[in-house]
C-alpha cells in the first residue's frame, strides 16, 4: 500500500468531492493540495519532494535536467482511466498539485509548463524552472 493507507484513486475522488463542493477550479484545487502535501513533508529539496510524491501517487516520475530548468516526465499515468475520461479535471488537479508543492517547499521553482499526453502512455511532461525574482 501507500503512505497513510491511501491509493492514488482514492486520493482523487476525495479531491474531486472537495471540487464539486466548491467553486473553485481543478488546478486550484490541485494547488491547494499540493501546499498542503508540502507542508506535511520533511524539509527536503523541493525537487526531490515533488518527484517522491508523485512516485507515491503512481506516476514514476523521471527528472531530466537541461542547465537550469528540469522536466519531471511521468512514466506513466497513476490514474489513467480517471485521466483519459476527463483530462481537463483530472491533469488539471494534477497540473495545480505540482504547481503547489514548489510553492509548498519554498517557492525557488516554478511550473514554467506542463504537456498532456495520452494518459494509456503515460509520458506526460512538466517544465520547472527557477522562480525570477
Amino acid at each position: 500500500g501507500k503512505a497513510g493507507g491511501a491509493e492514488p484513486y482514492e486520493e482523487l475522488s476525495l479531491l474531486l468531492l472537495d471540487l464539486r463542493r466548491g467553486r473553485r477550479s481543478p488546478r486550484a484545487v490541485g494547488v491547494e493540495e499540493g501546499r498542503r502535501v508540502a507542508g506535511e513533508g520533511p524539509a527536503t529539496a523541493s525537487l526531490e519532494r515533488l518527484q517522491v510524491e508523485m512516485t507515491r501517487r503512481g506516476f514514476d516520475p523521471e527528472l531530466r535536467h537541461e542547465g537550469p530548468v528540469v522536466e519531471l516526465v511521468a512514466g506513466r499515468c497513476g490514474v489513467q482511466a480517471a485521466a483519459a475520461a476527463d483530462p481537463d479535471v483530472v491533469c488539471e488537479i494534477h497540473r495545480g498539485m505540482i504547481e503547489g508543492m514548489l510553492q509548498g517547499t519554498g517557492g525557488k521553482l516554478e511550473l514554467r509548463a506542463a504537456f498532456r499526453h495520452e494518459p494509456s502512455r503515460g509520458g506526460c511532461r512538466f517544465r520547472i524552472g527557477p522562480t525570477p525574482p
